[in-house]
This record gives C-alpha cells, sequence and structure tokens, in this order.
C-alpha cells in the first residue's frame, strides 16, 4: 500500500481511526509541500496557519520565523483536519492532537511518518528526507539557490542535495545523448537497410 493510501480517511473502520488518517494526512502533505523540519511543523500552533493566504508560520532555527507557502491541496487536507480538532482539542493551541484531544509530543511527528514508513515498505521513511527531496526537486525545477534558501532557512544548501542532483540529472541526460546506443541504433539501421537492399550508409 503507497503512503497515501494509508492517510485516505475513506478507508477508516471507526470514527478515532478516520480523526488519526485526517491528521496524518494533513503531516504527510506538509512535509511534500514544503522543505520544513520536523521540529518546525510539531511546534505548529493554531495560530501558525492562515488558511486565508495559504501559508503557515514556522519557527526556525535561531528562532526566526518565516512563512512557508502551501498549495491547495494541503490546505484542503489541513482545513479538514483542523474541522476535525475542533470537538477534541478543547483550549489546545498546538495544533497536533491525539485521538484523546491531548498535545502530540515532539517525537510524535517522527514516530508517526516512520511507522508510515514501515507500513508502506518504505525503509527508514523520516522528516528529513522529505525535506532533501523537497530541495532536491525546487533545483531541478529551477528554483533560485537563494530562493530555496530562504524558503528552508538554510545559511547554505546542503553540498548533498547538488550531489543527488547532480547523479540524478547526469543519468536521464545520458540515457537521452548516449554515444553508444546512437551508434547501436546506426548500426541496427544499417543492417536494416541492407536487408531492403539499400546501400549502406555512414555512421
Amino acid at each position: 500500500m503507497d503512503l497515501l493510501s494509508l492517510v485516505d480517511p475513506r478507508n477508516a473502520r471507526t470514527p478515532m481511526e478516520r480523526f488519526r488518517m485526517i491528521r496524518n494526512r494533513a503531516i504527510v502533505y506538509i512535509l511534500i509541500d514544503t522543505p520544513a523540519r520536523r521540529s518546525e511543523v510539531a511546534t505548529l500552533t493554531l495560530d501558525s496557519v492562515d488558511l486565508d493566504t495559504g501559508a503557515i508560520l514556522v519557527m526556525g532555527k535561531g528562532r526566526r520565523e518565516r512563512w512557508m507557502p502551501l498549495g491547495s491541496v494541503p490546505q484542503e487536507a489541513l482545513w479538514e483536519y483542523m474541522q476535525a480538532r475542533v470537538m477534541l482539542a478543547g483550549n489546545e493551541r498546538g495544533l497536533w492532537v491525539s485521538e484523546q484531544g491531548r498535545p502530540m509530543q515532539p517525537n510524535g511527528i517522527y514516530t508517526t511518518i516512520k511507522k508510515l514508513g514501515e507500513r508502506a515498505g518504505i525503509p527508514n521513511l523520516h522528516t528529513h528526507r522529505f525535506r532533501h527531496t523537497y530541495a532536491v526537486n525546487a533545483l531541478r525545477g529551477g528554483m533560485p539557490e537563494r530562493v530555496l534558501m530562504l524558503a528552508g532557512g538554510w545559511k547554505r544548501i546542503p553540498e548533498t542535495y547538488f550531489r543527488t542532483l547532480g547523479a540524478e540529472d547526469v543519468a536521464r541526460f545520458h540515457r537521452q545523448i548516449s554515444p553508444a546506443d546512437r551508434l547501436g541504433q546506426a548500426q541496427a539501421k544499417d543492417k536494416r537497410d541492407q536487408k531492403r537492399g539499400k546501400p549502406r550508409g555512414r555512421l
């Protein structure tokens, strides 16, 4: 089963399981859609969410705040979760609560993602993998490094992201221009032409 199926509330069998899936889906979509750190997601409060502008306010390293925009799908998932938590959470201002309405512990996000990864057959799934994937995809999509640094609260983009980007993109472009493959294709074409009685061309 894939990760998003595991957090689809339509698959829930009980009201509590449905709440848990709605909550976990919101967490997963935020991790997919932003370069947020685990601690930044875990410490979100109701006051950190602005669905009018479609953004969340996170507290980064050095107690530096920054707004991070959300796409329409994560916004919808977060809105549905906030509606579902109303009857459980009472006056609790922390965004993430358990099925009993209690605040999730700081390591709750880590444990939730790890267990979902195990069930989905994704080994060693953790929140930093989402952050890494976001950064690599952003760079591949042409986001300027300065903008990515602002989005993710980096003082410097980790070199590992560029190594991942470089290795994958070199392989992708190589498959498109492989000299040996082109030579092999040309030779195969010559053989087909010979069978048809056509003169042999040059490479």
